[in-house]
């Protein structure tokens, strides 16, 4: 029974939820801590190449990669035009922007190599591992945007060059950072 101005009466054992013990700790937020990681890694990365890419890089870079492209076009025996950073392939006109040369995607596979949990050697060995596979994987796609580009009519090649090959450089970053995941684990002490 209560009292009058003493509360509610209350069973034995359970407390008022004011005075309740609680048993509550804040979690460990290891993911979240990788996913921020990533982020700000992948928006530095991101920012630099937008921001002095341009002036440092991207320009010798994608003419480079237009002239390799072409020469091995033209090995394929398809007729090529180059000009700078663009090239044409019949009717088609490409040109060589920080997307064709995959510098986001590299980016992201170095965040995600960054924010992953492991000692900095291992990490150093994952961005030496990747990066040139990754660029090889694009050389790759860059060719094969030619071949579309000669073989396949105007939506097809629209199709594959917007979307397809995206996801297959998407996936090939995916695969790299996966398989340096599985030789981290190897390696484990």
């Amino acid at each position: 029974m209560t009292s009058a101005g003493s509360g509610p009466e209350l069973d034995e054992g359970v407390l008022a939820p004011s005075t309740q013990k609680r048993d509550w700790r804040p979690p460990s937020w290891p993911l979240i801590k990788v996913a921020l990681t990533f982020l700000a890694v992948f928006v530095f990365l991101d920012t630099i190449v937008v921001l002095l890419g341009n002036a440092l890089f991207l320009e010798p870079l994608g003419v480079w990669m237009t002239s390799a492209t072409a020469a091995a076009l033209r090995l394929l025996g398809i007729e090529t035009i180059v000009e700078g950073k663009r090239f044409s392939v019949g009717e088609v006109v490409l040109s060589m922007d920080g997307a064709c040369l995959a510098l986001n995607l590299k980016a992201m596979y170095v965040a995600l190599v960054v924010a992953y949990p492991v000692e900095v050697r291992k990490k150093l060995v994952g961005v030496a591992f990747g990066l040139p596979v990754i660029f090889v994987a694009n050389y790759i796609r860059l060719i094969l945007t030619g071949v579309a580009a000669d073989s396949l009519s105007r939506s097809a090649f629209t199709f594959a060059h917007d979307y397809m090959f995206m996801i297959f450089m998407v996936f090939v970053v995916l695969l790299v950072w996966v398989a340096w995941l599985e030789w981290v684990r190897r390696h484990a002490r």
